[in-house]
Formats: C-alpha cells, sequence, structure tokens
C-alpha cells in the first residue's frame, strides 16, 4: 500500500476533517434527548460505516482511498466513544444489562446494514462508470472506422476516375480517324461524285425522251394532213 509522505499528510488533513464533523454531529445529537443511550455515537458510527464502505468499493486510486478511508472515515467513525458509552451504561444503577444489550445490538445491526448499502451503492456507481467508458470506447472505435472507411472509399472513387479518364482517353486516340492524303480520293468524295453525275444522267434521259415524243407528234401530223390531202382529190 501506498504511505508515501503525501499520502500521510492527506490522511492527517481528512482526519481533522472527520473529526470536526463528528463533533458537530455529536454537539447536536445531545440537544434532544430522544432515547436513553447515546444516540450521537451510533449515528457517527453508522455514518463512518457506510461512507467506508461506500468509498472501497468505488475503485478509486490507492492513495485517494487510503486517504479518504483513514483519514476522514477514520475522523468520522469512533470506537473508543462506543467503548466508553457501553462502560457508562455499565455503571447505572437501574436496567444496565438490558441498555447495553440494546446498544451493541443496534449498532453492529445498523452499522452492517449501512455498510451493506454503502457497499451495493458504490458498486452500481462503479458498474455505470464503467459502463459509460465502454460505450465511449465503442462510439470511438466505430468513429475511428467510419472515418477509415470514408478515406479507402475516397482513395477508391479517386484512382477509379483516374483510371477512367486514362481509358476514355485511351478510346478516343483509337476512334480518331488519321488524315488521308490530298491525293487519294476518299470514299465520301466519290460517293458526292456519283450523287452529282446522277442528276445529269437523269436531265439527259428525260431530254432524249422529250425529243422522241415531239417527232412522234410531228410524224402524225404528217400523215394526218397526207390523208386530208388524198380525201379532197
Amino acid at each position: 500500500m501506498d504511505y508515501s509522505w503525501q499520502v500521510l499528510v492527506t490522511v492527517f488533513t481528512l482526519g481533522g476533517v472527520g473529526a470536526v464533523i463528528r463533533g458537530a454531529i455529536l454537539g447536536l445529537m445531545k440537544l434532544p434527548a430522544l432515547f436513553w443511550f447515546p444516540i450521537g455515537v451510533l449515528f457517527v458510527n453508522v455514518l463512518a460505516s457506510f461512507l467506508g464502505a461506500f468509498i472501497s468499493s468505488m475503485m478509486l486510486p490507492e492513495g485517494l482511498s487510503i486517504a479518504l478511508v483513514v483519514g476522514l472515515v477514520g475522523g468520522i467513525g469512533t470506537l473508543s466513544a462506543f467503548c466508553t458509552d457501553i462502560f457508562e451504561l455499565w455503571n447505572m444503577p437501574v436496567g444496565r444489562m438490558k441498555k447495553i444489550f440494546f446498544y451493541v445490538i443496534f449498532s453492529t445491526l445498523l452499522g452492517l446494514l449501512s455498510a451493506q448499502l454503502g457497499l451495493s451503492l458504490g458498486q452500481y456507481i462503479h458498474q455505470q462508470r464503467l459502463q459509460e467508458q465502454e460505450q465511449m470506447r465503442q462510439m470511438l472505435n466505430i468513429s475511428s472506422g467510419l472515418q477509415q472507411s470514408t478515406l479507402e472509399s475516397e482513395d477508391w472513387v479517386h484512382d477509379h476516375g483516374a483510371s477512367s479518364e486514362h481509358l476514355h482517353q485511351a478510346d478516343t486516340d483509337t476512334a480518331s480517324p488519321s488524315t488521308p492524303p490530298s491525293d487519294v480520293p476518299t470514299q465520301d468524295s466519290a460517293a458526292q461524285d456519283d450523287a452529282t453525275d446522277a442528276p445529269v444522267s437523269s436531265s439527259a434521259e428525260s431530254s432524249v425522251e422529250s425529243s422522241a415524243e415531239s417527232s412522234a407528234a410531228s410524224d402524225a401530223g404528217s400523215s394526218n394532213h397526207e390523208n386530208a390531202t388524198e380525201e379532197k382529190l
């Protein structure tokens, strides 16, 4: 156990504080004479039992736990006053055995019950604190995992975008045709020439057909004229 000079000084200081608290409680408990046995010493011992069990179950650092239990709680509780009260009750002329019995029983039972209550309360608070720490640890782990996954996704998107740009550039370079030489006719120019020649040929054919029709019409007219002349004769 850690009994360094810092811990001893803290025990000395807190012991004085506990003694002051005990003196105040004993002074207040003597004002109203509620019971026939010393209730003030009973109360401070029960309070010390509760505080001692509560502080011990909190799992505090060793130096702080020693300072509080030995100093503060030791200053509040008093075994010497308890024994002195028993001898005072023994010296009473009437009913001393009954008074001593009830005083010892009440002090022991109430002290044990208060210690159990302080122990349960301290363990409950300690468990709640551990659960909160575990929840905080889990939240930190989850947040760190989310940050890691976000960074990995951002890196993947960046790499994927860069590779897509490279592939698109490569496809563009592959799809773009080379410029043909000026002296070699391309397919587009040949098609344009064919399209130009087609209307010319069609117009020539139409002119031939019109001339043939006009010649046929003139021959028919001349034949009709000859027939009419023969009839007159």
